[in-house]
């Protein structure tokens, strides 16, 4: 599972899942009722957990 592996938090996961279903940062802050900025702040934080560098890797990296 992906929390397992990188350790990432639940609400990275939630991120996680609104990128991974397509959405875009800010659609993303509005479902989840969080600035986009938390969402992108989320975003580094998995990016550096995963030791990639963007949406693209991260989605390679975990599904």
């Amino acid at each position: 599972m992906v929390i397992d592996t990188h350790g990432f938090t639940q609400r990275e996961v939630n991120v996680f899942e609104g990128i991974a279903s397509g959405l875009a940062a800010k659609h993303i802050a509005r479902e989840l009722r969080i600035s986009s900025d938390t969402v992108n702040a989320h975003l580094k934080s998995m990016y550096r957990k995963a030791g990639v560098s963007g949406r693209e890797e991260l989605m390679g990296r975990l599904t």
